[in-house]
């Protein structure tokens, strides 16, 4: 029992998000401490939230940081794609502002994620400011990779198809990309 009262505020924190009991971090988070906790040890509790990978807990933290704490760490959505569930993660941060413009990312999803996940991650982060354009190897890497539908996804958020087909590109997936670049330019001269 002494130990209870002891303990730092940021350790009882760290304890209750540990247990991955949301109930018990909402209570140690009303106590209005967090606020006095240094850049390091908000960065620890989010990075542990993350590690437990829980989205109801990282979403009270986040919460109780505010938004402008949040908008100084897009290093927490790189730690996030390294978890189970990074997409749950993800949108998390992403709802708490957290800004999805760091290009890395979208290495880190195509390194570190299965190739099924990479759809629904990048157009997530492109939902919350991440453009595609910016990145221009990740249309390569796709089709080097034979993912139709985030060849589709790409072309239509704007990518350019590559003059050639990249090394390792499948006759086959580049033709459709051909068919997807050229449907679309069709719609635009056709307009709305």
């Amino acid at each position: 029992m002494l130990k209870r009262f002891t303990q730092s505020y940021d350790a009882r924190l760290i304890d209750a998000i540990q247990s991955d009991k949301p109930d018990v971090v909402a209570k140690r988070l009303t106590l209005d401490k967090l606020g006095k906790l240094s850049q390091d040890e908000q960065n620890t509790l989010v990075n542990v939230a993350l590690s437990q990978a829980n989205p109801k807990i990282l979403s009270l933290l986040l919460a109780a940081l505010g938004k402008s704490v949040c908008q100084q760490n897009s290093q927490w959505l790189l730690v996030s794609l390294e978890q189970t569930n990074a997409l749950a993660l993800l949108t998390e941060l992403l709802h708490a502002k957290v800004p999805a413009s760091d290009l890395t990312l979208i290495d880190a999803v195509v390194s570190q994620k299965d190739k099924g996940d990479w759809l629904m991650i990048i157009s997530r982060l492109a939902e919350h400011g991440l453009t595609v354009e910016q990145h221009p190897t990740l249309l390569t890497t796709a089709l080097r990779n034979d993912h139709q539908n985030l060849v589709h996804y790409l072309i239509e958020a704007g990518s350019e198809l590559p003059i050639e087909p990249p090394q390792g590109c499948s006759d086959d997936i580049w033709l459709y990309a051909k068919r997807c670049a050229d449907n679309k330019a069709v719609r635009a001269l056709l307009g709305p």
